[in-house]
Order: structure tokens, then sequence, then C-alpha cells
């Protein structure tokens, strides 16, 4: 039997609200870390590839670039870039338009409140005592917010996989193994 805990002076006495409610900011934080992942991958993708344009598409350059910039997506988690450092480097490398990097910076602001301070604004407040407020909540703000997400990692997905691919076409044109191969 499965356990649900969560605090029972949100959306009280309804407790279908109350249980949508905290399904929905987990499920808004999976997908949140899903896009800081895909945005990890993303970057170190775009440097392995246009490196290996800049230099030229020789085995040794593949090879090189491949294992450097392996390494560099590992330090993108042992330093910990959050979600707003990838933001900021990928705005550095101009990879993504304007406004896909302001919908970053929107998500992280809410994720960040979600986080922070949603519930401490509830103990001084109250308003998700009530439950047609953290309805309407859901409705208005977390849902739409899960839902961008969502769309701006199968973005970053489909990108990725582009990437991908022209890394995996060099490779292929010196014998190079690659992951799925």
């Amino acid at each position: 039997m499965s356990t649900i805990q969560f605090n029972s002076d949100i959306a009280e006495g309804n407790n279908e609200v109350r249980i949508a409610f905290y399904a929905n900011l987990g499920f808004f934080i999976e997908t949140v870390q899903v896009l800081e992942y895909n945005l990890h991958k993303l970057y170190s993708y775009h440097l392995a590839v246009t490196e290996i344009e800049e230099k030229g598409v020789t085995k040794q350059n593949i090879i090189d670039i491949c294992k450097k910039h392996d390494n560099s997506y590992k330090k993108t988690y042992t330093k910990k870039w959050t979600l707003g450092q990838m933001k900021d480097k990928l705005a550095e490398l101009n990879v993504l338009q304007n406004d896909v990097i302001a919908a970053f910076k929107d998500i992280n602001d809410y994720r960040n409140l979600i986080v922070h301070k949603l519930f401490q604004n509830n103990l001084v407040c109250h308003e998700f005592s009530n439950a047609e407020n953290v309805a309407k909540y859901m409705q208005e703000k977390l849902l739409p917010m899960t839902n961008i997400v969502v769309e701006c990692s199968r973005m970053v997905a489909k990108i990725i996989t582009a990437y991908s691919d022209d890394l995996h076409a060099y490779k292929r044109q010196f014998g190079i193994p690659y992951e799925g191969a």
C-alpha cells in the first residue's frame, strides 16, 4: 500500500484538489529536471559539433574533441550547474533564440518560486487553504507553466538529436564507434 503525505491545510476539506495539486507540483518539478538534463546535453553536444566543424573533420579531432566534451558534460554535473546557469551558458553561445532563453528564465524563476517561496508565502496568507484558490492556481499558473516546460524540453531534445546525428555521421566516416551503434 502506498502512502501519500501532504499538508492537510492545503485545500482544506478537498482531498481531490489537494492530491491533484501535489501531484502536479511533483510533475512540474520532474519536467524541469528533464529540461535541465537536456540543457546539459545540448551544451556539450553543441560544443563538440561546433569545435569539430571549426577544427576540421579528422579522425583524431573527432576522438579528442568528443573526449574533451564528454568531460565538459560531466563537469556541468560535478560543478552542479543549475537550470539558471545552463540557460546563461547557452545564451552566451547563441545556441537558441532570445525568446527561448527568456522562456528558460521564466521556467527557472517559477521553479524557484515553487521550491523556495510558495509554501512559505502560504504560511502568511493562507491562500491555499481554500480549495477553489488551489484549483484556480493549478489551472492558471501551474499547469500552463508545466506545458511550457514540456514543450521546451521537446524542442531541446530535437536539437540534441540533430547534433547527435551530425556527430554520429562524423564518427561513421572514420569507423569510430558511438553509443547506440
